[in-house]
């Protein structure tokens, strides 16, 4: 799969797995207005508000499925660690397609460095 392949929309994961992802990067990185325009959209693809508070807590939460856990668990790992582990990943790969995988790692660098920029910028 070449870098020209992957889109940043999360194709596969579009819509609520992807807004989980986009929110922990939010609220890990204390980024307001990602995580004010994400709650936003997360509301539109059916995540709860019981949903929503709880990604604040992360992967332990009891709300999650074990692919909710999984994705919100490999966000943790990439801004923490910059890679998912061995475990987590392995759980992904039974899930998702090789498209899904890339596209997870790219829209959690790419909500990352955004919230790099909207902190710095104030």
């Amino acid at each position: 799969m070449g870098v020209d392949e992957v889109g940043l929309e999360l194709r596969g994961l579009y819509g609520g797995y992807g807004e989980l992802m986009v929110l922990r990067v939010a609220g890990r990185t204390r980024e307001r207005y990602e995580w004010a325009q994400h709650v936003r959209l997360a509301a539109g693809a059916g995540i709860t508000a019981e949903e929503i508070a709880a990604i604040t807590e992360g992967a332990d939460a009891e709300t999650w499925t074990p692919l909710e856990a999984d994705l919100l668990r490999a966000t943790d790992q990439l801004i923490d660690r910059y890679r998912i582990d061995d475990e987590t990943w392995a759980r992904l790969a039974k899930e998702l397609d090789e498209r899904q995988l890339v596209e997870l790692v790219f829209v959690i660098g790419t909500y990352t460095g955004l919230a790099m920029a909207f902190n710095s910028f104030g």
